[in-house]
């Protein structure tokens, strides 16, 4: 069985609801030495990582709006070239993505955290995810589903080869690797590590000011 909502493009497996068009654009898309990259497969912890590094850039303050959150730490596979249009105006920028670490063009000026997720768990919340999803539900049971995602069939590929990509770049000088577990375990210190990463004056506010902290995590 194969994913329904699934598309090869160039050789690569992603998700039919982006055209391949705007895949090529943000495969080409070199991000700014001002940019932070989050990189994550499906279900790895992205909304509460975008969380985190947006109350970090904005020293505590939340989004008080669904379209603001998106807009502060927005998705280059919605918008791709035109992703400057659709962005605030921080520095850091933070820019979103799921394509996996190996095939994004990478800057050695640019920053990028990666956040691992282990795949028993991550498998079970892409299942939960993928059958509501309102375009293309899948309909398949856990049992036919687990198959698929073994072997890659599901958007974005594999699971193994994306956080095996980035796992070989967790010692980079720009690249900032965690796990999900880790962020779940030590949120204070991972925050804090994140913070520094991230920008060193964001990092000095964070360590500085407990209410700061207590609020980002």
């Amino acid at each position: 069985m194969e994913f329904a909502r699934t598309q090869i493009v160039d050789g690569e497996r992603y998700g039919i609801v982006r055209e391949p068009q705007l895949i090529r654009e943000v495969l080409r898309f070199h991000p700014g030495k001002d940019d932070v990259v989050l990189v994550t497969y499906p279900t790895s912890g992205t909304h509460w990582m975008e969380q985190i590094m947006q109350l970090i850039v904005y020293r505590g303050s939340s989004a008080t709006t669904h379209d603001e959150f998106c807009k502060r730490s927005p998705f280059l596979e919605e918008y791709g070239n035109r992703i400057s249009e659709f962005t605030t105006n921080s520095h850091p920028r933070i820019l979103t993505t799921h394509f996996r670490p190996g095939l994004l063009k990478i800057n050695q000026c640019s920053k990028y955290v990666y956040v691992a997720r282990n795949p028993w768990d991550l498998c079970a919340s892409l299942y939960d995810q993928s059958r509501q999803t309102p375009l293309y539900p899948l309909r398949a049971t856990f049992a036919e589903f687990l198959p698929m995602f073994l072997q890659g069939d599901v958007p974005y590929g594999s699971y193994f080869q994306h956080v095996s990509a980035a796992y070989k770049l967790r010692n980079e000088p720009n690249v900032f690797f965690v796990t999900y577990e880790e962020v779940a375990r030590n949120t204070a210190g991972v925050v804090a590590r994140l913070a520094e990463f991230l920008r060193v004056n964001h990092g000095k506010a964070v360590q500085e000011d407990p209410v700061l902290l207590n609020d980002i995590y």
